[in-house]
């Protein structure tokens, strides 16, 4: 019979105390409700022969019940939940739609809180995984993680709370898969759209364009930033948002 490996924490590799962590935070469910969404899982991943396998799953899921089964006591009921508690009032007042002045600590935090939750996300799937244990590392230290960006539109007509991850990925000249992810998250009246990648792709992300299509990132955001930011694209469904970096990406990345 063969021998089960002990689960190991995401982010700090212990194996003491592993807990299940909630995807969105069980506590937001006071702000948000509890109605089910439509988790939409999209992207492509190389099978067991080296071919392209396209990935399109959609499940009915409750926003606060999803619970990762990869995190040890100590980082949920540590640093993750001062997290939560640090960036929850601002991303309430974004989902909202609340004006305001956000400050520059403030992005700070919900960026670092979208970063956790697009790799819990990513934790979640079965698809192949981008993360690596220096981006981990750097949020259990409140840094900014590297080849990881964050961004945050208003959406006028937002109702609803879902998350869709897309996984993608370039062969590199030598045969190796590199990995990147488009995580989007929306909170009603907020899309907060998180891309990250594997190493490798430093390069090829440096000539990627995503300043026209998106803007700044949050993180570059030095004097904080008014919400919500006037825009045309205030009415764009997050999931046509979504699609379109997908795209964007896929032609700039995959050729």
């Amino acid at each position: 019979m063969a021998t089960r490996l002990p689960k190991v924490c995401l982010f700090c590799q212990s194996t003491s105390n592993i807990t299940a962590e909630h995807v969105l935070p069980e506590s937001w469910r006071k702000v948000f409700g509890a109605s089910l969404f439509d988790r939409t899982d999209s992207g492509w991943l190389i099978n067991s022969d080296g071919k392209r396998t396209e990935v399109e799953k959609t499940v009915k899921a409750k926003p606060f019940g999803r619970k990762v089964r990869e995190v040890c006591g100590s980082c949920n009921n540590g640093w993750m939940s001062r997290l939560e508690e640090a960036a929850g009032p601002t991303i309430h007042d974004m989902a909202r739609g609340t004006e305001r002045v956000i400050a520059r600590q403030e992005l700070a935090h919900v960026g670092r809180w979208a970063s956790k939750t697009a790799i819990i996300i990513e934790a979640l799937s079965k698809m192949r995984k981008g993360s690596s244990q220096d981006q981990r590392d750097a949020l259990r230290a409140s840094i900014t993680p590297p080849r990881l960006d964050v961004w945050a539109f208003p959406y006028t007509n937002g109702d609803t709370i879902s998350y869709h991850p897309t996984c993608e990925g370039p062969i590199l000249e030598d045969g190796t898969l590199r990995t990147y992810w488009i995580t989007s998250i929306e909170l009603f009246q907020v899309h907060i759209l998180v891309l990250h990648f594997t190493e490798g792709l430093e390069v090829t992300f440096r000539n990627v364009d995503l300043i026209s299509p998106l803007g700044e990132p949050i993180q570059n955001a030095r004097y904080g930033l008014a919400w919500p930011p006037v825009s045309s694209s205030m009415g764009t469904p997050p999931m046509v948002r979504h699609r379109y970096v997908q795209q964007y990406l896929e032609a700039s990345v995959m050729r």
